[in-house]
């Protein structure tokens, strides 16, 4: 009896220490794996910190660029309010410039009959053109007369004569310069390129020129507004698909992110339902060592 108590005391001494050593086992694995556990969660905050940064920084881009789509489009829609005023008060003065050319053509045309159908009108005015004629005809005689008296000079010259006609009238030397007719038709028509005679060609060719100038111009401000529209336009649709394309990475990004939530939540439910069951097992054991035996 003695030996056999001996042996059983001998044997619970064996399965206390086996017990122990089994406690301290569990207890470092459970140290292990709470460790792991605890650098798995840093891990995987710190990875979400980062990725939360990632997606702030991508919203701020996109938002950025929605502003600056915004502003590009506000800054169009400015400058076609303005384009429409000009073009509205431009069409309002063309109306009004139109408006004010007919009413003096009809005035002119009301006068012009009322003149035709008047006889005293008619009579004065054919009056005028007699004079006109005549004034004409007087200034051709003028203008006849000069150049026969320069003819007759220039022969005077020629011939080396110290008499002749330039003897005969040395004082009167108005005769050599064209005042008879100075103010004539003929005048103005005969000395077009003298200081004299009312030179309008050129007046003229310079409005010409001017209004193509000015044709050009609007021509090519026309095409510059074109081309600015265009490229807003391009710089807008620019924007948009890249704002779409981050929306998009936006949400595949926040899905991946949903996934891998689900997936460490469903590892972590895992984790500590075997730790829950190992838990249950030792009490288990610990209420019941004969039946574990």
């Amino acid at each position: 009896m003695a030996s056999r108590t001996l042996q059983q005391q001998v044997r619970a001494r064996e399965m206390d220490y086996e017990r122990q050593q089994a406690q301290k086992l569990k207890e470092k694995k459970e140290k292990k794996r709470q460790k792991l556990v605890d650098r798995l969660n840093e891990l995987w905050r710190e990875e979400q910190e980062a990725r939360i940064e990632a997606l702030a920084e991508e919203c701020a881009i996109a938002l950025r660029c929605i502003g600056q789509s915004h502003a590009a489009a506000a800054l169009f829609v400015q400058k076609q309010e303005a384009l429409k005023m000009d073009r509205h008060r431009q069409a309002v003065l063309n109306q009004h410039r139109e408006s004010s050319r007919f009413k003096t053509a009809l005035q002119k045309e009301r006068v012009r009959r009322k003149l035709e159908s008047d006889p005293l009108m008619v009579a004065k005015r054919r009056k005028n053109v007699k004079d006109s004629a005549a004034q004409w005809e007087r200034s051709l005689g003028r203008y006849l007369s000069h150049k026969a008296k320069f003819r007759l000079l220039s022969r005077g010259f020629s011939g080396g004569v110290p008499g002749g006609w330039l003897a005969e009238h040395k004082e009167d030397l108005s005769l050599l310069q064209p005042s008879d007719y100075k103010h004539t038709f003929l005048h103005s028509r005969l000395f077009m390129n003298t200081d004299d005679g009312n030179c309008s060609s050129k007046d003229k060719e310079m409005d010409a020129w001017k209004a193509a100038e000015v044709q050009r111009q609007l021509v090519n401000s026309y095409r510059n507004m074109q081309m600015q529209i265009r490229n807003v336009m391009d710089k807008r649709k620019f924007l948009r698909g890249q704002l779409a394309g981050s929306q998009l990475m936006i949400e595949k990004k926040v899905q991946l992110l949903e996934h891998e939530n689900l997936a460490f939540e469903k590892v972590e439910k895992e984790v500590r339902k075997n730790i829950s069951h190992h838990q249950d097992s030792e009490t288990m054991s610990k209420a019941h060592p004969q039946c574990m035996k």
